[in-house]
């Protein structure tokens, strides 16, 4: 009788310890989530910032472009005009 008290005391005190350890483990892999959930809300502001900064860029390039092919159209000769045939 008393060792199936021992027994039982000893199972008992080994389930304590085991969900206590349980317990810390949780809370350690709580706070990891938290950190890489935290980590992983910075890189996704990071890359609309770098969305943001390429749709940025090729605005500026369509830009450049755009008065590159004005200022051409400027230097451009304007055509002679068309002799007319006089019939008369």
């Amino acid at each position: 009788m008393f060792k199936r008290l021992v027994d039982l005391l000893t199972f008992v005190l080994t389930v304590t310890r085991r969900d206590d350890e349980q317990d810390r483990r949780i809370t350690a892999l709580e706070s990891e989530v938290h950190r890489l959930s935290r980590a992983v809300d910075l890189l996704l502001v990071e890359l609309q910032h770098f969305h943001q900064r390429e749709q940025d860029e090729r605005e500026k390039i369509t830009l450049r472009l755009q008065l590159a092919l004005q200022a051409m159209e400027h230097r451009l000769p304007t055509a002679p005009p068309k002799k007319t045939m006089d019939l008369g």
